[in-house]
């Protein structure tokens, strides 16, 4: 019982320890800010997608709602990176390398 307990402790205070270092700090300041920069580029491609030169909303896009829903998922990605600690950096990262091979295909992309 007592060895677990150790264990529980120790984990606990190496948890802490890592919250100290200078280059994991980075790491959460940088990846909150490509979450707010991702924010940006999706709601502009969203924006893109439903309007178009003549700021007619019914005559645009016919894959506006490919967009949207792909903008949707990259946000929440980004988020999952943003907020998910390094479990989430690797799910996300997956994510966005998938992406940016074309593993997706063309959905979302603007036309």
């Amino acid at each position: 019982m007592k060895e677990t307990l150790r264990r529980r402790e120790y984990a606990a205070k190496a948890d802490e320890g890592i919250e100290k270092l200078r280059y994991f700090k980075a790491l959460k300041v940088v990846s909150k800010g490509a979450f707010f920069a991702q924010v940006g580029i999706s709601s502009v491609q969203t924006f893109d997608a439903w309007s178009n030169s003549d700021h007619d909303w019914t005559t645009n896009d016919g894959n506006k709602w490919g967009v949207t829903g792909k903008a949707a998922l990259d946000i929440s990605m980004a988020g999952v990176a943003a907020f998910g600690g390094p479990a989430g950096w690797v799910v996300s990262g997956v994510y966005f390398l998938g992406d940016a091979a074309g593993l997706w295909g063309d959905w979302g992309e603007a036309k």
